[in-house]
């Protein structure tokens, strides 16, 4: 995502004939972009990634620039002066996606380029200690609104997870942590869905006024849109549809209400 192909030699890293790069001029920053990639069917234990990467204002070489770094899962290392960088992590699950990604990166040159996966070992201390850790992170989204699916699903991975941890079930732990992260996965989409409507009605709210025109359309969508957000059997396209009405609803109270000149098309 916003970052291309580049074949020339001007990043000292390059390893082959192909980079990755976002490139904006000195006065600019560059902003977001990432590249990344899903590995399946990886033995559980302990890796490393290494990558060739940049963060780098060419105004100013030396100054340390934020925004970007290289990730796996949920551990990154920040990437700034031209370099090799790594990250360690655990895998449980026979699964990880690991990249590279800039937000508000404040260089104006980002690049990256030969990705390597080291397998450390087993690690079996370590990897009950990211299982156990994945469990009370599942734990801590329960408490959150979310479709009654979802909770279900949620609660059952956790219930399994947790006698696997108590077991030390070595045979089936790589099965019961995919289940974790897909059931967590399914779990935060739906947080993300139930909050983004309940957002859309605060401001609706904050638009809304009894005394000008319109307001019986208008109660009528946000209050269609409150009945939506407190439904946890709502799917994910009412909660969708829910936003999109209210914004449509927001924008008509508007225009209804609108003031000043009326322009001459």
């Amino acid at each position: 995502s916003g970052m291309v192909p580049q074949t020339n030699n001007s990043f000292t890293k390059q390893h082959g004939n192909t980079y990755m790069e976002k490139w904006v001029g000195e006065s600019s920053r560059v902003g977001d972009a990432s590249i990344s990639a899903t590995i399946k069917g990886l033995p559980a234990g302990s890796y490393t990634l290494k990558v060739a990467a940049q963060n780098i204002l060419q105004s100013n070489l030396s100054a340390q620039q934020s925004g970007a770094c290289i990730f796996a899962d949920d551990n990154e290392t920040k990437v700034m002066t031209t370099a090799d960088y790594s990250v360690d992590f655990i895998v449980i699950d026979g699964v990880v996606n690991i990249g590279f990604k800039a937000v508000g990166a404040t260089g104006n040159w980002l690049c990256c380029d030969n990705f390597r996966l080291v397998y450390n070992g087993d690690a079996a201390d370590e990897v009950w200690t990211e299982f156990a850790l994945r469990i009370e992170n599942a734990k801590s989204l329960v408490v959150k609104k979310m479709g009654n699916t979802q909770l279900s699903a949620l609660n059952a991975a956790i219930s399994t997870a947790e006698i696997t941890m108590q077991n030390k079930d070595n045979v089936n732990i790589s099965n019961h942590a995919m289940a974790l992260r897909e059931a967590v996965d399914a779990a935060a989409i739906s947080v993300k869905e139930y909050e983004t409507l309940q957002a859309a009605i605060d401001a609706a709210l904050l638009v809304y006024d009894a005394s000008l025109q319109g307001t019986e359309a208008f109660d009528a969508v946000i209050n269609e849109a409150k009945l939506t957000v407190e439904n946890l059997d709502a799917d994910s396209k009412a909660l969708t549809d829910g936003v999109l009405a209210l914004e449509k609803a927001t924008l008509q109270f508007r225009l209804d209400n609108a003031t000043g000149t009326i322009p001459t098309v």
